[in-house]
């Protein structure tokens, strides 16, 4: 009898066994793929918001070249045209003429001459270089937003000492957070300017 029931007991444990076993088996494969589902998802997110980085940035270069045909026209003769341009491109907060270090004209404030600082909160940057670009927290206009100045000298001689400048909304830096570590990391959000328009 005890052989009998040791015999009944193996066999209720082999089918317990038998009906867990594909149950753990397919919980297991569900959250792997679960997680994978999740990473993929992550960097098709991130794939997203850098070609979007990528565009604004290609779009504020391409701006500034468009920009350049104003070079030696005066601040009063562009002003509505700055206005009309900086309202009908996405992405742009505002665009301006720099000339001496100050914004001779701008999309936004028109032809009231200011420091570059007034308008981005903080010192410009001295990078040496006549194409620069930089992050910055906030504007005048909208301190609480970060943005990018992207800053180009004009194609008119040097004696005149101007220069374009633009600044975009920046990604917000919550979803950038958010991004895998391998997503992008052979890119820049910023991108160098062209170098046809240089």
């Amino acid at each position: 009898m005890p052989l009998l029931k040791r015999k009944r007991d193996y066999a209720r444990l082999v089918i317990i066994i038998s009906g867990l076993l594909p149950l753990v088996i397919g919980l297991f494969f569900t959250a792997l793929d679960a997680r994978h589902t999740v990473h993929q998802q992550q960097m098709s997110a991130a794939e997203t918001l850098l070609s979007q980085a990528e565009r604004m940035s290609d779009s504020a270069w391409n701006m500034i070249t468009e920009l350049r045909q104003f070079d030696q026209v005066p601040c009063s003769q562009i002003e509505n045209q700055l206005q009309r341009i900086g309202s009908l491109n996405p992405y742009f907060r505002a665009i301006g003429k720099m000339e001496q270090g100050k914004i001779a004209c701008s999309s936004v404030y028109g032809s009231r001459p200011a420091p570059l600082k007034a308008m981005i909160l903080r010192d410009a940057p001295v990078t040496g270089k006549a194409w620069w670009s930089l992050s910055i927290a906030g504007t005048a206009g909208v301190p609480t937003r970060p943005a990018v100045i992207l800053c180009a000298p004009s194609a008119a001689p040097i004696a005149t000492i101007s220069a374009w400048i633009s600044v975009m909304v920046r990604p917000s830096p919550m979803a950038i957070r958010k991004l895998p570590p391998t997503a992008g990391s052979n890119r820049r959000f910023i991108r160098h300017p062209p170098s046809a328009i240089r």
